[in-house]
């Protein structure tokens, strides 16, 4: 047996008969009729063991066997705990409905046998030691391949800690789905207080963490939450792991939350990042507290769009409030890139952040430190032709533009032929002796293609999904090879609705070409460099040189120029110069624009607005 022995230390408050239950916790720091703490007394010790291994195929409470409710749900954690103080303790359990079928039971065992039997509801231990179901959970096992999980500890000196849940392979949707319950000694033993976590696979990992401490003095113990986020990987590293805090206090009629929480560690956790954010050195910090933060009020929030912690109370999603403050955060981490000078980075989450907060981004949004990192040009002309290209696949895929040496714009048109196209009359021409350039993403060996990117609208992190193109042992009778997935630091848009289990085809998906380490590409507003056979996803604050750029790129024909349709402009990065190109007070009238890329003289822009051919002309430098 493994014992556990916790006590506290409590004051009486003698100028009432009844305990003081103040109407705020604010209240208790007051001065007056709260009442004055007469001489501390310590409490007796909590005693619980846990259950030794099974005997048997049985298990036991001083020499006594237990039985579960049912031999199709059987015992798998129990702990003893002599919570009323007598010397004699009473048995607490957990039974586990089959794999397949998921849910937990909790159970009590009376052993005491001070109360006579027609005073409690409670079957006495002398009848043998059967069961009080005191609640059951209804939790379902997320994949055949999840292991389940369990565990019972007192909880301050008057409750147990109750946690089940699965652990699967890093693939399934989850990686961890938990339910926590708090479990009050009485006769009969009360639930008063239970929650949910579902933890997506690949993402940040949140830890959960219940305390009881006396927080009213009013001689009964409260409930303090703490949902913790860890550091973020490379290439931004936090210091410490940040946290923030939901209190109840325990009162006749129910849990009562404190309304203060979790807005005052919130706000605690965005103090003074904007002023750290303008310094270069602590920038790299901030952008990671920025992102803890994040994913604590996405994990914990309704505001957030999908919350993990669900069913608190049996409220589906919890109400934190104070968006303002995640917002607060956000635009630090938009003046940290600005800090660093990264302003892609600085861009898209800025784009990000206005989306997040349902606003439509315009160039005055972005503060004068974030325009200085770039020179803003104005269109001197735009037009839409009635050229239409093909359509764009289902799959990541290369444009159906490109432009050549000779600033002519080249169209894979929807009728399958290839265009030359003159982007200053708009005239065209049927380009005979050449056949449409491969649309599919290939590696450079043509062994892997880029097939989709999948997002668990759950919050999950995105993953890129990579088939092969052979099969090993020949067409005939060979075996096809299975998908090489990679999960990506990115989340699908931000207020996604779905079941939790459904996969949402990514959208955001631009392709920028191979480089000896992996294929760069832009998904859902990130940066991001794929080392396929490795499984290897690193965050780009710039890409790379490539050449030839494959046709199809957002790349300028020598290689040197890269462009990103932003919902300010369009963001020109070469090692000449960063650019942010305008189209005067109409960039809204042009919102649909996609598949953009640029020539080498800077001078013209060709994208596609729905299917069809939009070229823009700013002077040369």
């Amino acid at each position: 047996m493994v014992a556990c022995a916790c006590a506290v230390v409590s004051a009486r408050w003698c100028q009432r008969k009844h305990p003081y239950v103040p109407y705020k916790i604010e209240e208790i720091l007051q001065e007056g009729e709260g009442g004055v703490p007469c001489k501390q007394e310590e409490k007796k010790l909590l005693v619980c063991n846990e259950w030794a291994s099974f005997d048997g195929g049985t298990w036991k409470i001083q020499n006594r066997s237990v039985f579960p409710v049912s031999l199709e749900r059987p015992l798998v954690s129990g702990i003893t705990c002599d919570w009323q103080g007598n010397g004699v303790q009473d048995g607490f359990a957990l039974a586990r409905g089959p794999l397949d079928e998921g849910g937990f039971d909790i159970l009590f065992y009376r052993i005491g046998e001070e109360e006579k039997k027609e005073e409690s509801e409670v079957p006495n231990a002398l009848e043998g030691l059967k069961p009080y179901v005191v609640a059951q959970v209804p939790l379902i096992n997320p994949a055949p391949s999840c292991i389940p999980f369990e565990r019972l500890a007192p909880l301050g000196q008057t409750a147990l800690l109750i946690e089940v849940g699965y652990t699967c392979p890093s693939m399934s949707a989850y990686q961890k789905v938990h339910w926590f319950g708090v479990l009050r000694f009485g006769m009969p033993p009360q639930l008063r207080w239970s929650g949910a976590m579902y933890d997506p696979s690949g993402s940040l990992p949140v830890t959960v963490e219940l305390k009881s401490r006396d927080e009213d003095r009013d001689g009964v113990e409260d409930l303090i939450l703490r949902v913790t986020a860890e550091s973020p990987p490379l290439p931004f590293i936090a210091a410490l792991p940040l946290s923030l805090l939901v209190q109840w206090l325990d009162r006749p009629a129910g849990m009562s939350r404190i309304q203060h929480e979790p807005i005052h560690s919130l706000g605690i956790l965005v103090k003074g990042l904007m002023s750290r954010a303008s310094d270069p050195k602590q920038a790299p910090s901030v952008i990671a507290e920025v992102q803890q933060i994040r994913t604590l009020y996405g994990a914990l929030c309704m505001e957030g769009g999908r919350p993990r912690i669900v069913g608190i109370l049996g409220v589906d999603q919890f109400q934190c409030g104070g968006i303002e403050l995640l917002q607060e955060a956000e635009m630090a981490e938009v003046r940290a890139f600005a800090a660093l000078e990264k302003p892609l980075a600085m861009l898209m989450s800025l784009e990000r952040l206005y989306k997040t907060a349902g606003g439509l981004p315009t160039l005055r949004d972005i503060p004068a430190w974030g325009r200085s990192l770039f020179s803003i040009r104005q269109a001197a002309s735009v037009r839409l032709l009635d050229v239409v290209a093909a359509p764009k696949p289902s799959f990541p895929a290369w444009s159906s533009l490109a432009f050549d040496h000779d600033r002519y714009v080249q169209v894979h048109t929807s009728e399958g032929a290839l265009l030359r196209v003159n982007p200053d009359t708009g005239e065209s021409e049927v380009i005979k002796d050449k056949t449409p350039w491969d649309s599919r993403v290939l590696s450079p060996d043509g062994a892997l293609q880029w097939e989709r990117v999948d997002g668990f609208c759950t919050g999950a992190p995105l993953r890129a999904v990579f088939k092969h193109t052979r099969v090993v042992g020949g067409e005939e009778g060979g075996e096809e090879l299975s998908p090489l997935e990679l999960i990506l630091p990115a989340v699908a848009p931000f207020k996604v609705k779905c079941d939790g289990s459904e996969h949402t085809q990514g959208k955001d998906t631009i392709p920028l070409g191979w480089t000896p380490t992996g294929l760069e590409a832009m998904v859902a507003g990130h940066l991001l460099r794929m080392e396929v056979p490795m499984k290897r996803v690193t965050l780009l604050s710039s890409p790379s040189s490539v050449f030839p750029p494959p046709f199809g790129s957002s790349r300028s024909p020598n290689g040197k120029l890269w462009i990103y349709p932003s919902e300010y402009g369009f963001l020109i990065l070469g090692k000449g110069g960063t650019w942010l190109y305008q189209v005067g007070d109409k960039m809204r009238d042009w919102a649909g624009l996609s598949d953009c890329t640029l020539d080498d003289s800077l001078s013209y822009v060709a994208c596609l607005f729905h299917q069809k051919l939009w070229i823009g002309f700013w002077p040369s430098l």
